[in-house]
């Protein structure tokens, strides 16, 4: 799909709805900017299917894998100070 198409269409179910939404995001500070987000399975699986074999080293593409989300969020304590906190949501051992 054209990609204008893909990020203007409603998703089925609200971000802020989503479990690896919440986990990524869920300890970030409040109030903030708004929030930085993404679903690595989702990214990952479109990497896999259109990446070229071998394109991704297997030390990274097992860590790429290992994550289920990253968030990040940013605030301004004072007119001097900017705090930027990122998270990454590991996936459960198997």
């Amino acid at each position: 799909q054209p990609i204008v198409e893909t990020i203007a269409t409603t998703p089925a179910q609200p971000l802020d709805s989503s479990a690896t939404f919440k986990t990524a995001t869920a300890s970030l500070p409040k109030p903030n900017m708004g929030y930085f987000y993404v679903d690595m399975e989702k990214i990952m699986t479109l990497v896999n299917r259109n990446a070229q074999p071998n394109t991704i080293p297997p030390q990274s593409a097992a860590m790429l894998n290992s994550v289920q989300g990253i968030g990040a969020s940013a605030f301004w304590p004072n007119k001097t100070t900017n705090h930027l906190e990122v998270l990454l949501a590991l996936k459960p051992a198997k």
